[in-house]
């Protein structure tokens, strides 16, 4: 139970960051209760600890801390890392989970895109400059700002793309076409997204992951 509650908070948070988030707590509360020996790569541990403490040290010399406090809160999302290690038993699970994540992201494009397309319909129609208007509210898919949308169609993409590198030997034709298409999609909407500097984060990874 605990491997396919944290599958579902990886998937649902690119739907809806509560939903993850309440997701995340059940998986945590059922991997705490099953009294299981838990593991932990040290090499993560400490730069972790590093920027956990970097960031309550930057809280205290604050001239004001209270407009901190959301950023130690949001400490909790990195339990994830914890869980990801413990709960998953097999690869079956890691994969269906990779699947959802990349049908998620689909999904959250095609909306995306959905809004562009509804956007540039009703500026034309009110005959107002595209671009000057548009930038100033981009889309956002099912999230609350283009930034988390941008950043989250990003990842989406590194994952399909370092599918199709690395592994495209374990698709079946139809999967490597389904791949091609989603990137496909991903990247028209991460383009819709007009966030330049998420392009250029987009860019410097594909140059990173070809040359590997």
């Amino acid at each position: 139970m605990t491997a396919w509650l944290t599958g579902l908070s990886c998937i649902a948070v690119l739907l809806s960051i509560a939903l993850s988030q309440i997701l995340l707590g059940a998986a945590l509360a059922g991997l705490l209760l099953s009294r299981r020996k838990l593991d932990f790569p040290a090499r993560w541990l400490l730069p972790l600890l590093a920027f956990a403490g970097w960031t309550l040290l930057s809280l205290a010399f604050s001239s004001e801390p209270a407009s901190g406090l959301p950023q130690i809160r949001k400490f909790f999302v990195f339990f994830l890392l914890a869980l990801v290690i413990n709960a998953f038993q097999n690869h079956r699970q890691l994969w269906l989970t990779v699947q959802g994540v990349l049908s998620g992201g689909v999904v959250a494009a095609l909306y995306g895109l959905g809004q562009f397309t509804q956007d540039y319909l009703a500026l034309r129609r009110q005959g107002m400059e595209f671009y000057e208007n548009y930038v100033v509210h981009q889309i956002t898919g099912f999230m609350g700002h283009w930034m988390t949308y941008g950043g989250q169609l990003m990842l989406v993409f590194f994952l399909l793309l370092a599918i199709r590198l690395f592994a495209a030997e374990t698709l079946s034709r139809a999967g490597r076409w389904l791949c091609w298409l989603s990137m496909f999609l991903v990247c028209l909407a991460l383009l819709g997204a007009f966030t330049r500097g998420i392009w250029l984060g987009t860019l410097a990874a594909v140059a990173y992951l070809i040359a590997r």
